[in-house]
C-alpha cells in the first residue's frame, strides 16, 4: 500500500483537529483509519468505484471521512481522505491533483 502526499497531510490534519478536542477521540479516529485500510488491503474491489474515474471510496464508519483510493495491478495506492460534508465538486478536484 503506498500513500499520497495529500493522504498524510489530510490524516495529519484530522488528527490536529480532533487532538484540539480529546486525545482519546484523536487515536479512536486514528484507530479507525488504521482498520479502515487493513480492510482495502485485504480486499481493494469490495469497495464502491467512483464513476469512471478508477478511484474506489470507503467512507469511514465512526467518523464523517471517506478515504479515496486506486487499485492498478496489486498496488493499492491511497489518494486522500476527505470530510464527507464536502461537495461532489470538491472532492472531483481533489482526485483531479
Amino acid at each position: 500500500m503506498q500513500y499520497s502526499q495529500e493522504f498524510v497531510e489530510d490524516l495529519e490534519a484530522c488528527l490536529n483537529w480532533y487532538d484540539n478536542i480529546n486525545q482519546e477521540i484523536c487515536d479512536k479516529f486514528l484507530e479507525e483509519v488504521w482498520l479502515s485500510e487493513q480492510k482495502i488491503k485485504s480486499n481493494p474491489f469490495a469497495f464502491l468505484l467512483v464513476s469512471n474515474s478508477g478511484f474506489r471510496r470507503l467512507a469511514l464508519h465512526k467518523f464523517p471521512y471517506k478515504i479515496f483510493f486506486k487499485v492498478e495491478g496489486e498496488n493499492v495506492f491511497i489518494i486522500v481522505l476527505i470530510n464527507s460534508a464536502r461537495s461532489n465538486q470538491f472532492v472531483k478536484r481533489r482526485l483531479a491533483k
